[in-house]
């Protein structure tokens, strides 16, 4: 074989087996582990496009289609976003969440903060605190539904029963607010408790 060829074929090798997607992850400490220079350089080009070849395999290996949106972290498959939405739909909180968390980042879908802010008050409203948390969140900020902070209060105030970092929210916003705005916020925490409260009765337990 002409030493000119080498370097070529051995990158067209390592371009075809990244785009396979046939090497896992495990094996990359051992392909990195020479010291030559060209070698390195051959194995970081391998590792880009191999990472790219796992995303597809993984997609195609189950039957679906990945869908890529803004960054690879932020992917899934259109059955994984099926079966989310598909639980959402039947009133499950956590799936709720979720859902309405891939709204707002984007993942598997153009983002959407006012579609996550309906999927983040169907999971709080059943008591869900992570969405208490989210939906504070997007009322404190004004993300998707208009700027609130008596609503970040009284969602804030129901998650803090669960997520310390809602109980630094509670203090930040009780900072920024008037007496009568943190009365109300209260109120508001009150009536939220009942609503909850009084739907979680209405749930049946399932035999």
């Amino acid at each position: 074989m002409s030493p000119r060829l080498f370097p070529c074929r051995g990158a067209i090798l390592l371009v075809a087996c990244g785009l396979a997607g046939c090497v896992e992850r495990k094996a990359y400490p051992s392909l990195f582990s020479s010291g030559d220079g060209f070698v390195n350089a051959l194995s970081s080009i391998f590792l880009v496009v191999n990472e790219f070849g796992l995303l597809v395999r993984s997609g195609f290996e189950h039957g679906e289609r990945v869908i890529v949106t803004r960054t690879w972290e932020h992917s899934m498959s259109v059955r994984e976003l099926d079966e989310l939405t598909i639980l959402a739909n039947k009133g499950e909180a956590a799936a709720q969440d979720n859902l309405g968390s891939c709204y707002y980042m984007g993942r598997g879908m153009a983002a959407d903060s006012g579609l996550a802010v309906h999927w983040y008050r169907l999971s709080a409203d059943q008591g869900f605190a992570k969405a208490q948390h989210n939906l504070a969140t997007c009322y404190e900020f004004g993300e998707g539904v208009r700027r609130d902070e008596t609503e970040a209060y009284a969602y804030a105030s129901l998650a803090a029963e669960t997520y310390d970092e809602d109980r630094q929210k509670v203090s930040h916003l009780e900072s920024v607010m008037t007496p009568p705005e943190i009365l109300q916020g209260k109120a508001r925490a009150t009536v939220l408790r009942s609503m909850i409260a009084a739907k979680a009765k209405e749930i049946k337990p399932k035999r």
